[in-house]
């Protein structure tokens, strides 16, 4: 916009009111401003949030839910009380604005997928395609559990030195394994572990569990345990809607492929859907309440709704 048109006369005393009207008419009737910073007796400085509809079908109900989305701090705006008129002095660009809102997007799925985590990282580790991918951790955490101690140095079975210190380093960095004189040794979480009078496959159960709800994002990224990331996303896909709706949904293939695709941009065929979703469903995170129709289990939810980012 030019200089000229973003200055504009006062109509009340309320500057930021004011503020909110010009830019819903001027630039984007979805943007409004908050948290006023006073910056001297007539110039303010405010952030620029997003707020967008999301329609969500609601099948069980035949309706559709509509909810607005608050993106928040993609922008900010420095403004000028004149006396008679306002002039903002500074604004985000448009692009940047759009750029900071596609981030902030990301990062609430993000937290979302984190948050969900936490809630069924027990009913993950029992998938046997999860089981699989973690079996370098399980290895060395029960070598070192039967044992008690085993040399720094130990290769548990691996041939290349270099990928199992990684995992080595991992468990150490999350308090399961410490190194003590040339030695691997139980650390505080391994030992929390070990004291529970508990089945050896509950044990697996326990530390894979543990080490995956402390550590996704690093198994994620950069041990490129990728067989993990399918079915948290699954879940995700399909909770993520229902937190947005207020409500659990009930979904069919199609709506995971929809969710999907919204929230990572890929596209998965209804027979990669349908194949993962079996899994979820054996570990009772989602089940079909009906031919077709599949709906998520209401502790999970409730437990994911006081994890999940503020929206």
């Amino acid at each position: 916009m030019k200089e000229s048109e973003l200055t504009f006369q006062k109509k009340t005393e309320n500057v930021q009111l004011e503020l909110n009207a010009f830019i819903k008419s001027n630039i984007s009737p979805s943007l409004f401003i908050s948290d006023e910073h006073k910056l001297s007796d007539n110039e303010f400085l405010y952030s620029i949030n997003n707020s967008y509809p999301k329609m969500i079908w609601d099948r069980h109900e035949k309706i559709a839910i509509y909810r607005f989305i608050n993106i928040y701090n993609i922008g900010v705006l420095k403004a000028k009380d004149t006396g008679h008129n306002i002039k903002i002095l500074e604004i985000t660009d448009k692009r940047e604005m759009h750029e900071r809102f596609n981030c902030e997007i990301q990062n609430i799925y993000k937290k979302a997928e984190i948050a969900l985590l936490k809630t069924i990282h027990d009913h993950l580790v029992r998938i046997p395609f999860i089981q699989t991918a973690m079996s370098p951790i399980r290895i060395i955490l029960e070598k070192v559990n039967m044992e008690g101690e085993v040399p720094a140095s130990e290769k548990f079975g691996y041939r290349n030195p270099e990928k199992i210190q990684k995992y080595v380093n991992f468990l150490v960095s999350l308090n399961f394994l410490k190194v003590s004189e040339g030695k691997l040794v139980p650390a505080g979480e391994l030992n929390a572990i070990r004291s529970m009078e508990i089945s050896l496959q509950e044990f697996h159960n326990k530390i894979l569990a543990a080490v995956l709800r402390r550590g996704f994002s690093y198994i994620q990224d950069y041990l490129h345990l990728t067989l993990i990331t399918p079915y948290i996303r699954l879940a995700n896909s399909y909770f993520f809607p229902s937190y947005e709706s207020g409500k659990l949904m009930e979904f069919i293939i199609e709506d995971f492929q929809k969710s999907y695709y919204d929230i990572y941009d890929i596209r998965k065929s209804p027979d990669k859907i349908m194949s993962q979703l079996s899994y979820v469903a054996e570990q009772n995170i989602i089940t079909e309440v009906k031919a077709g129709y599949y709906k998520g289990e209401e502790h999970i939810f409730n437990n994911f709704k006081n994890l999940a980012p503020a929206i």
